[in-house]
């Protein structure tokens, strides 16, 4: 029987009306008998008995403590005792290790492929499909399960299932490369995940991306963009595989790309939503997602795409039309749909995905500001509306960007308005899990994902300062069609109960409550382990900038960030000061001068507005800019002097082959100096212990230290001299009796 009809019959047999918040009973009963329907949904004869399961399908095993995933598992899938044993078996010597020994909160996914029944057959120790021996009886099941009864085309389904039959289908995926990753790309310090203990491990049918990916997930990686990409090139290089020349990567620049889902009820309205990037955007998508179901779960019957789509699509020009695609999906993931088959269409981890729903009003410059912001965050999900929940997952806190004078970090984005994430944020086999929780999952995405996202550590950002926040939260952005059946209209009420139960799943989960509100956490979060050489003495400098205890900071730096993850070659330093004053309610400005252009423009794409990056010479503008600060009293807090790069080269001359970039740090500084607020810091970089030539005999050094000093800073030893870009700085600082200096090492720090 149809929910709708269910439900409306059951509200007449027992006198109920208007209930709640002017809802009615049927309104009530029709989505939670949907819910019920859920959990045991088949949403296409294709996932019977056919053809090797996708990630959508949610068969991955969850590997934890005392195998509870596992017989959840077995227990939703209706597999017998025996079969989960053996599974279980199978399960712990994949790893080599017993379900007994793993602690609490750790758990490791596995692969695994079932029939149309969801039953295992062993052979060999190697788990396989069973085929189904009766056509007839699959396609009786598959019709009584999507509801449409006589209306279900058995034949069709008897014939897919006796096609697929005959296929030769996959057993459990192999392990093609199972390599132990210690430090990599500036990431020395590190914990291992107690199941995953640092291993790269690629499948059989994964790509070197998606187990960089995973290891990423369960590893919490640092830089995750950068992280990924270097982990993927070692996976193809032990593996064999080259990279194709033909497709284009700029870590500096990533793509884009938008993805929205529809209810059949509402499809003919998406042309709206898609003019709004097609025609008129600041800034164009490279791609543009509409994912849709064959079936719809929420409104009981299958899609059918409008001819107005059709007719929308074919009058676009070549270029625009090739952004759109309308990528049919076979399994319903409710509002998540919008996320979740995408996944499987862009693997780049540079790549920002933007969600967007098709009841709303985007102005033109909506997804310039978002990409600029994802781009800031590449280690964080960015939206315009979330809520840090409270602890025991009772009740939250909502922010909305509207009004915020600066970003905060939240527990859960809301989808309404909009989220950027990073491809590598988004592991697709936890994305796709919901087999592991409960139904209400199917309905509340923003707190599925974000939970996710929590447990694997990864932040959300609510965007302050932002034309988009304050343009949406201040007009009618929500269309009338929204009125008639949205994710965003009068299901609100429904959606809270369903809200809470997952807000109280993921608390045990622990991915609530781990907002880095304070800046010390932040930035041992997201920056000390990929610094490298440069860590302790950024820690210095920004622990000397909070006892300062200001609302405001001016900092102003030579040499720009042109990129997004090169913090091991060059500390990122405007990306780290363009955060600080973005964080923990403060505000500030900060100045970046550079003679390249390009390098410029990079480093405009990548930072707030609270950044001015100045094309020029850097002494000249410092020059003119102490004249303006007299003017009118204003001075600066951090002083960082990083423009000249110090050359292999210049390392290699000897004392005295690095007198240029020496000499040009030095004139800077006495251009800016008289600015210097009183307790300020001055900041050198590149300054390399005497006796050596090369960054990576320091490097070597370093991490020999790490390894026997674990924890403490590494610092010069005062009886050895310097050379390199503060060589002469550090000459001119020391003789000084107004300034002391407080770190001694390839960066050098003096406070005033």
């Amino acid at each position: 029987m149809d929910a709708g009809v269910c439900a409306k019959k059951a509200c007449d047999e027992n006198g109920l009306g208007d209930t709640v918040e002017g809802f009615s009973c049927p309104e009530i009963l029709h989505d939670n008998i949907l819910a019920q329907r859920r959990s045991s949904y088949r949403p296409s004869p294709e996932a019977l008995g056919s053809v090797k399961n996708d990630y959508g399908d949610g068969r991955w095993v969850r590997l934890d403590k005392d195998w509870e995933g596992g017989r959840r598992f077995c227990d939703v899938l209706k597999i017998s005792g025996d079969q989960c044993e053996q599974l279980r078996n199978t399960c712990e010597s994949l790893f080599s290790v017993s379900s007994s020994d793993i602690p609490p909160g750790a758990r490791y996914y596995v692969p695994v492929d079932l029939d149309d029944y969801n039953t295992l057959n062993s052979e060999s120790g190697e788990f396989v499909f069973r085929r189904h021996h009766d056509p007839k009886e699959v396609a009786v099941r598959y019709c009584n399960t999507i509801g449409s009864g006589a209306d279900c085309n058995h034949a069709s389904v008897e014939n897919m299932v006796e096609t697929a039959s005959q296929q030769n289908l996959p057993s459990v995926p192999r392990l093609l490369l199972d390599l132990p990753i210690s430090s990599i790309y500036g990431w020395t310090a590190f914990t291992p995940h107690p199941l995953n203990k640092r291993r790269l491990r690629v499948w059989e049918g994964e790509t070197p991306m998606e187990a960089a990916i995973a290891f990423c997930w369960y590893e919490k990686c640092p830089d995750i963009v950068g992280v990924t990409e270097v982990l993927s090139m070692i996976a193809k290089h032990y593996l064999g595989i080259e990279d194709d020349p033909d497709v284009p990567h700029d870590t500096s620049a990533p793509r884009v790309v938008v993805s929205l889902t529809s209810l059949p009820g509402r499809l003919e309205h998406v042309t709206q939503t898609l003019n709004y990037f097609l025609h008129g955007q600041t800034k164009l998508p490279d791609k543009i997602y509409v994912n849709l179901p064959t079936y719809s779960v929420r409104e009981g019957r299958a899609y059918s795409i409008p001819e107005n789509i059709h007719q929308y699509i074919e009058s676009l020009d070549d270029a625009k039309k090739s952004i759109v695609t309308l990528n049919v999906v076979k399994n319903d993931y409710g509002p998540a749909t919008k996320l979740l088959p995408t996944l499987l269409e862009e693997m780049d981890p540079s790549t920002i995905i933007v969600t967007v729903d098709d009841d709303v009003i985007y102005p033109d410059f909506y997804l310039e500001e978002l990409y600029n912001a994802a781009i800031r965050y590449p280690d964080k999900a960015v939206g315009y509306v979330g809520y840090r929940v409270h602890p025991g997952g009772e009740g939250y806190v909502k922010f909305e960007s509207q009004g915020l004078k600066a970003d905060v970090q939240v527990d859960v984005l809301g989808g309404v308005t909009g989220v950027a994430y990073r491809r590598a944020l988004l592991h697709a086999p936890a994305m796709f899990s919901y087999l592991y929780h409960p139904v209400e999952a199917f309905y509340v995405d923003d707190d599925f994902i974000s939970g996710q996202l929590g447990r694997a550590g990864r932040g959300k950002v609510v965007l302050g300062n932002s034309r988009v926040g304050n343009y949406m939260f201040n007009a009618d952005v929500i269309k009338p069609v929204s009125e008639v059946f949205s994710l965003n209209g009068k299901r609100s009420f429904r959606n809270k109960e369903f809200q809470k139960t997952i807000l109280k799943w993921f608390e045990a989960e622990g991915a609530w409550n781990t907002v880095k509100e304070e800046w010390r956490e932040e930035f041992m979060e997201s920056f000390y382990k990929v610094l490298d050489i440069r860590k302790d003495s950024f820690y210095a400098v920004f622990d000397l900038l909070l006892k300062m205890e200001k609302s405001s900071y001016n900092i102003i730096e030579t040499g720009t960030t042109q990129y997004f993850n090169r913090w091991m070659e060059s500390g990122q330093s405007t990306l780290m000061w363009d955060r600080f004053v973005n964080t923990g309610g403060r505000d500030g400005a900060i100045i970046s001068i550079d003679l390249d252009e390009n390098s410029c423009e990079k480093a405009r794409r990548i930072t707030s507005d609270k950044v001015n990056v100045i094309n020029g010479d850097s002494v000249e503008t410092l020059k003119n800019l102490t004249a303006a600060m007299e003017e009118t009293g204003e001075t600066v807090d951090v002083i960082y002097l990083d423009s000249w790069d110090v050359t292999t080269e210049n390392w290699e001359g000897g004392r005295g082959g690095e007198d240029a970039p020496a000499l040009h740090a030095l004139r800077e500084l006495e251009a800016i100096l008289p600015r210097l607020s009183a307790g300020g810091i001055v900041l050198v970089d590149d300054n390399m212990i005497e006796n050596l030539s090369s960054a990576d005999e320091i490097r070597k050094l370093f991490y020999e230290f790490e390894k026997a000093q674990p924890g403490k800073p590494w610092v010069y030893d005062e009886s050895v001299g310097v050379r390199g870009k503060g060589r002469l700085v550090k000459e001119y600082m020391d003789a000084r009796e107004d300034c002391m200096r407080f770190y001694y090492g390839w960066q050098m720090a003096w406070i005033c």
